[in-house]
């Protein structure tokens, strides 16, 4: 059995980007994404584990002790009210990680419909280094859209983002990537 462990990025003290005309924060959206992904039973085969964070730097070493086979962090983007689109973020030495990049990222665009802003490679001194260069497990980063572009809650579009997620996963686990 794989096990996939779930971070939403951020925290309460933390709470990431945030959508002031919608009173939305990042942290609060993405627990809310990662919550609902343990619903229904397209986990029987698959260990599925919510790991949140107590401070950043320890973060891997914290999802190291938990033997991960995949980690994916559910991050929202922000940038200048008006840039939107959703892209996956892996560790530029990771093959695999590239490969559950493309997956997730397919299977976003497909579903949100948002601008494919594609799969991005991070280097080690790069923002996203710590969780995609220090798991042992191969790690990508989501960022399914730009909170701060949001005009509408609706837009969040939690539940086609939950299912491009549940059916990356299973093809990423399927195909033994």
């Amino acid at each position: 059995m794989k096990r996939v462990v779930l971070v939403p990025g951020h925290s309460f003290v933390d709470p990431g980007a945030v959508n002031g005309r919608l009173n939305l924060k990042e942290y609060d959206c993405v627990l809310e994404m990662t919550l609902e992904l343990f619903k229904g039973d397209d986990w029987k085969d698959i260990d599925i584990v919510l790991k949140g964070r107590n401070t950043y730097g320890t973060l891997p070493e914290e999802i190291n002790s938990l033997n991960a086979d995949y980690v994916i962090e559910l991050h929202l983007n922000a940038a200048d009210g008006k840039a939107q689109g959703t892209e996956v973020l892996y560790c530029e030495s990771s093959k695999t990680g590239k490969e559950m990049a493309g997956i997730i990222q397919s299977k976003l665009v497909k579903h949100l419909k948002y601008p494919d802003r594609g799969i991005k490679a991070i280097g080690s001194e790069e923002r996203g280094a710590n969780i995609l260069w220090k798991t042992k497990a191969p790690c990508v980063i989501v960022e399914s859209c730009f909170i701060d572009s949001l005009k509408y809650k609706e837009e969040l579009k939690l539940t086609e983002t939950v299912t491009a997620l549940k059916q990356g996963i299973r093809e990423i686990v399927d195909r033994r990537i």
